[in-house]
């Protein structure tokens, strides 16, 4: 019998969560790994990477027997050995991973962002669906306290009805780091610009699959690209501008909707 009950998550069963950790760069080594200390009801069980310098290493640090090569990564999800997986890897390789742990009704949380294409996107949802699995985008802001009561303030009205959004994200990173690699999903956008977007849409409490491009002018050193939603006369306009910015890489990305 399999120690994992598809469709549903082993805490509700009234024992730990099982996870596979899929990649072992910075972000899981420096945040994902160390924060199963303070998760009681998760369990880190196996590790995933081709690198066996990381595997040894962590798997000893974080006593953790089972480290398997993306070549096992397969054969891991139906061994039934774990119930969910935390995908660290590169942009370009979160619907690839997701959708094959999925459809083995493994349970999926995939660091930001989602992936690299709307079409990507759905079929991850697809495949959780099928494999009757959950599936999570690991994006914390909807949990912080601040934030939460920032919702909560424009909620009740107390500002009034917000009409306009800014936002500026910036922030130094190393020349080669994969985050700006754009052939490999990364750049400012995609790395930064999704704390900038959720904020905008939770803030006018909308869905951003309302809003389609109108324009989209790039250059090697800036890029620019703008967004509108038409609204009835009745209901007034919003706009949301915002600008993430990796400062190393020489590259900055305005982006504004209207």
């Amino acid at each position: 019998m399999e120690a994992r009950t598809r469709g549903n998550s082993s805490s509700a069963n009234g024992r730990k969560v099982r996870y596979a950790v899929v990649g072992l760069g910075w972000i899981a080594q420096e945040a994902v790994l160390p924060g199963f200390a303070n998760a009681p009801n998760s369990e880190l069980v196996a590790l995933v990477t081709d690198n066996q310098d990381k595997a040894d290493e962590l798997g000893k640090h974080y006593k953790v027997q089972r480290t398997v090569d993306y070549d096992g990564y397969d054969k891991l999800m139906a061994s039934g050995e774990v119930d969910a997986v935390y995908i660290t890897l590169p942009n370009h390789q979160h619907r690839d991973y997701t959708v094959r742990a999925a459809l083995k009704g493994v349970h999926v949380l995939c660091e930001k962002p989602m992936a690299e294409t709307e079409q990507d996107c759905l079929e991850m949802i697809a495949a959780a669906q099928e494999g009757r699995a959950k599936l999570m985008i690991a994006y914390r802001l909807h949990f912080e306290p601040a934030n939460l009561q920032a919702i909560e303030t424009i909620k009740s009205g107390k500002i009034g009805e917000p009409r306009l959004f800014t936002s500026v994200f910036a922030q130094s990173v190393a020349n080669g780091n994969i985050r700006l690699n754009a052939e490999l999903g990364g750049g400012p956008v995609m790395d930064m610009g999704v704390y900038c977007i959720n904020a905008a849409a939770t803030s006018f409490r909308m869905s951003l699959t309302n809003w389609s491009p109108c324009q989209l002018r790039r250059r090697e050193t800036r890029g620019f690209q703008r967004f509108r939603r038409p609204y009835p006369p009745c209901c007034g306009s919003r706009a949301a501008v915002w600008r993430p910015s990796s400062a190393a890489s020489g590259r900055q990305t305005r982006m504004r909707f209207a």
